[in-house]
Protein backbone atom coordinates (compact mmCIF):
# COMPACT_ATOMS: atom_id res chain seq x y z
CA UNK A 1 0.00 0.00 0.00
CA UNK A 2 3.01 2.33 0.13
CA UNK A 3 2.48 3.13 -3.54
CA UNK A 4 -0.52 5.29 -2.58
CA UNK A 5 1.92 8.14 -1.89
CA UNK A 6 0.88 8.72 1.70
CA UNK A 7 2.56 8.02 5.02
CA UNK A 8 -0.87 7.02 6.29
CA UNK A 9 -0.65 3.72 4.37
CA UNK A 10 3.05 3.07 4.93
CA UNK A 11 3.67 -0.47 6.14
CA UNK A 12 0.21 -1.78 5.26
CA UNK A 13 -0.55 -4.61 2.84
CA UNK A 14 -3.93 -4.98 1.20
CA UNK A 15 -5.57 -8.32 0.59
CA UNK A 16 -9.09 -9.35 -0.28
CA UNK A 17 -11.38 -11.65 1.67
CA UNK A 18 -14.83 -12.97 0.87
CA UNK A 19 -17.37 -11.91 3.48
CA UNK A 20 -20.50 -13.83 4.48
CA UNK A 21 -22.57 -12.29 1.67
CA UNK A 22 -20.08 -13.45 -0.97
CA UNK A 23 -18.64 -10.03 -1.78
CA UNK A 24 -14.95 -9.26 -2.00
CA UNK A 25 -13.81 -6.98 0.79
CA UNK A 26 -10.46 -5.18 0.98
CA UNK A 27 -8.65 -5.67 4.30
CA UNK A 28 -5.50 -3.82 5.35
CA UNK A 29 -2.95 -5.63 7.50
CA UNK A 30 0.03 -3.90 9.07
CA UNK A 31 3.27 -5.68 8.14
CA UNK A 32 5.75 -2.84 8.61
CA UNK A 33 8.13 -1.90 11.36
CA UNK A 34 7.03 -1.01 14.84
CA UNK A 35 8.66 2.03 16.44
CA UNK A 36 9.14 3.03 20.03
CA UNK A 37 11.27 4.53 22.75
CA UNK A 38 13.23 2.02 24.78
CA UNK A 39 13.14 1.27 27.72
CA UNK A 40 9.47 1.67 28.73
CA UNK A 41 10.42 4.02 31.57
CA UNK A 42 11.98 6.39 29.00
CA UNK A 43 8.76 6.25 26.98
CA UNK A 44 6.75 7.28 30.04
CA UNK A 45 9.20 10.10 30.82
CA UNK A 46 9.05 11.37 27.24
CA UNK A 47 5.25 11.40 27.31
CA UNK A 48 5.18 13.19 30.66
CA UNK A 49 7.76 15.83 29.74
CA UNK A 50 6.24 16.58 26.35
CA UNK A 51 2.77 16.88 27.90
CA UNK A 52 4.02 19.31 30.55
CA UNK A 53 5.93 21.29 27.94
CA UNK A 54 2.96 21.50 25.55
CA UNK A 55 0.58 22.61 28.31
CA UNK A 56 3.00 25.31 29.50
CA UNK A 57 3.64 26.46 25.93
CA UNK A 58 -0.09 26.65 25.21
CA UNK A 59 -0.78 28.68 28.36
CA UNK A 60 2.03 31.17 27.73
CA UNK A 61 1.23 31.61 24.03
CA UNK A 62 -2.49 32.09 24.69
CA UNK A 63 -1.70 34.65 27.42
CA UNK A 64 0.41 36.52 24.89
CA UNK A 65 -2.51 36.43 22.45
CA UNK A 66 -5.14 37.57 24.94
CA UNK A 67 -3.02 40.30 26.59
CA UNK A 68 -0.76 41.64 23.85
CA UNK A 69 -0.08 45.14 25.14
CA UNK A 70 0.80 47.98 22.79
CA UNK A 71 3.90 46.40 21.24
CA UNK A 72 2.07 43.15 20.49
CA UNK A 73 -0.47 44.97 18.34
CA UNK A 74 2.14 46.17 15.87
CA UNK A 75 1.79 44.26 12.58
CA UNK A 76 5.39 43.01 12.46
CA UNK A 77 5.03 41.59 15.98
CA UNK A 78 1.36 40.62 16.31
CA UNK A 79 0.94 38.83 12.97
CA UNK A 80 3.76 36.28 13.47
CA UNK A 81 2.54 35.69 17.01
CA UNK A 82 -0.93 34.95 15.62
CA UNK A 83 0.61 32.69 12.96
CA UNK A 84 2.28 30.78 15.80
CA UNK A 85 -1.18 29.45 16.69
CA UNK A 86 -1.12 27.25 13.57
CA UNK A 87 1.94 25.18 14.60
CA UNK A 88 0.55 25.20 18.15
CA UNK A 89 -2.63 23.51 16.90
CA UNK A 90 -0.60 20.89 15.03
CA UNK A 91 1.58 20.47 18.12
CA UNK A 92 -1.47 19.73 20.24
CA UNK A 93 -2.74 17.22 17.65
CA UNK A 94 0.68 15.53 17.61
CA UNK A 95 0.83 15.48 21.39
CA UNK A 96 -2.58 13.82 21.65
CA UNK A 97 -1.47 11.19 19.11
CA UNK A 98 1.77 10.66 21.05
CA UNK A 99 0.01 10.36 24.40
CA UNK A 100 -2.31 7.59 23.23
CA UNK A 101 0.56 5.54 21.75
CA UNK A 102 1.43 2.22 23.33
CA UNK A 103 5.06 1.19 23.75
CA UNK A 104 5.22 0.00 20.11
CA UNK A 105 3.80 2.20 17.35
CA UNK A 106 2.95 1.70 13.73
CA UNK A 107 4.49 4.05 11.17
CA UNK A 108 1.19 5.95 11.11
CA UNK A 109 1.56 6.82 14.81
CA UNK A 110 5.21 7.73 14.36
CA UNK A 111 4.37 10.33 11.73
CA UNK A 112 1.09 11.54 13.26
CA UNK A 113 2.48 11.93 16.77
CA UNK A 114 6.19 11.87 17.37
CA UNK A 115 7.38 13.54 14.15
CA UNK A 116 4.51 16.04 14.07
CA UNK A 117 5.65 17.29 17.47
CA UNK A 118 9.15 17.89 16.09
CA UNK A 119 7.97 19.71 12.96
CA UNK A 120 5.56 21.89 14.93
CA UNK A 121 8.19 22.69 17.54
CA UNK A 122 10.54 23.89 14.78
CA UNK A 123 7.79 26.15 13.44
CA UNK A 124 7.18 27.56 16.90
CA UNK A 125 10.89 28.12 17.53
CA UNK A 126 11.16 30.13 14.32
CA UNK A 127 7.97 32.16 14.76
CA UNK A 128 8.27 32.92 18.48
CA UNK A 129 12.00 33.60 18.08
CA UNK A 130 11.17 36.14 15.39
CA UNK A 131 8.45 37.67 17.63
CA UNK A 132 10.95 37.95 20.48
CA UNK A 133 13.52 39.59 18.21
CA UNK A 134 11.01 41.96 16.55
CA UNK A 135 9.54 43.00 19.88
CA UNK A 136 13.01 43.52 21.32
CA UNK A 137 13.87 45.79 18.40
CA UNK A 138 10.58 47.64 18.93
CA UNK A 139 11.46 48.19 22.59
CA UNK A 140 14.90 49.42 21.56
CA UNK A 141 13.40 51.90 19.07
CA UNK A 142 10.71 53.10 21.49
CA UNK A 143 12.30 53.05 24.97
CA UNK A 144 9.23 54.65 26.57
CA UNK A 145 7.41 51.31 26.05
CA UNK A 146 10.10 49.31 27.86
CA UNK A 147 8.72 48.79 31.39
CA UNK A 148 5.15 47.99 30.33
CA UNK A 149 6.07 45.80 27.35
CA UNK A 150 8.88 43.73 28.79
CA UNK A 151 6.48 40.91 29.71
CA UNK A 152 5.59 40.39 26.04
CA UNK A 153 9.23 39.97 25.05
CA UNK A 154 9.84 37.64 27.99
CA UNK A 155 6.70 35.66 27.12
CA UNK A 156 7.89 35.21 23.54
CA UNK A 157 11.31 34.18 24.86
CA UNK A 158 9.67 31.62 27.18
CA UNK A 159 7.68 30.24 24.21
CA UNK A 160 10.88 29.94 22.17
CA UNK A 161 12.65 28.15 25.02
CA UNK A 162 9.73 25.78 25.62
CA UNK A 163 9.63 24.93 21.90
CA UNK A 164 13.36 24.31 21.94
CA UNK A 165 12.77 22.15 25.02
CA UNK A 166 10.47 19.93 22.96
CA UNK A 167 13.26 19.47 20.43
CA UNK A 168 15.66 18.63 23.26
CA UNK A 169 13.21 16.06 24.66
CA UNK A 170 12.99 14.41 21.24
CA UNK A 171 16.77 14.35 20.98
CA UNK A 172 17.04 12.85 24.48
CA UNK A 173 14.39 10.19 23.81
CA UNK A 174 14.77 9.19 20.12
CA UNK A 175 12.28 6.86 18.48
CA UNK A 176 13.60 3.93 16.48
CA UNK A 177 12.40 0.65 15.06
CA UNK A 178 11.95 -1.92 17.82
CA UNK A 179 10.27 -4.71 15.86
CA UNK A 180 9.57 -5.47 12.25
CA UNK A 181 10.78 -7.03 9.02
CA UNK A 182 13.78 -4.74 8.54
CA UNK A 183 15.09 -3.37 11.81
CA UNK A 184 17.95 -0.99 11.15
Amino acid sequence: MANRGSWFFEGYQAHYVIDETGKRKKVLTYTGEYYGIEPPSAHRKARLWTAVDVVALTVVLLLLQFFPGLGGTLPWVGAPCMWALVPLMFLIIGEVNFLVCKEKWEARRLYAGYRRIKRSAWGLVLLTGYVCLAHGVTLFLFPQLFPAELYYTLGALVCTLLSAGLLLIQRTFPAYAVQGPTIR
